[in-house]
């Protein structure tokens, strides 16, 4: 059960992070990083956190319960398998 949740976390991290980097590439009116015209970024972190969030628990959640079905269903073919 810890493997699945660890993937899961994983795979959620990497999507939450990518949309990170989108929506700091893009930057709609400085919410999420403020003087990028001089090329640098001084970043807005309550911005950029709760955007993280809430991408990372939904896809975690979703994920989770995905890789969890997939695990249970190839078990019970595996056990059907076996018995028949």
């Amino acid at each position: 059960m810890k493997k699945y949740l660890l993937i899961s976390a994983i795979i959620s991290f990497i999507i939450a992070s990518i949309i990170i980097y989108i929506a700091i590439d893009h930057n709609p009116m400085e919410t999420y990083c403020k003087n990028q015209t001089n090329g640098e970024c001084i970043p807005n972190l309550k911005n950029i956190t709760g955007l993280w969030l809430s991408w990372f628990i939904p896809s975690f959640a979703i994920i989770a319960i995905i890789i969890l079905v997939i695990s249970k269903a190839i078990n019970m073919l595996k056990t059907k398998a076996l018995i028949g």
